[in-house]
């Protein structure tokens, strides 16, 4: 018998930040730009798991990542 084990399945649903890097590098793919919405819940700050640093601008990760890839 076949085992078809979705992703969610493999990890438990708890490595929350590969998924939202898996659907953002699928979304990406698309070219078109995410919808408005998505990000509106974090009102501008991320959470962050680095020493001393607990949060974080999402327009200066932006800012970062675009200086970085140009």
């Amino acid at each position: 018998m076949t085992n078809h084990r979705s992703i969610t399945d493999c990890n438990g649903a708890t490595v929350t930040d590969c998924n939202g890097a898996t659907v953002g590098a699928l979304w990406g793919l698309t070219g078109r730009p995410i919808p408005a919405h998505w990000p509106d819940a974090w009102n501008g700050r991320v959470q962050v798991s680095l020493a001393g640093v607990g949060e974080l601008a999402l327009d200066d990760l932006v800012t970062r990542t675009v200086t970085v890839c140009s």
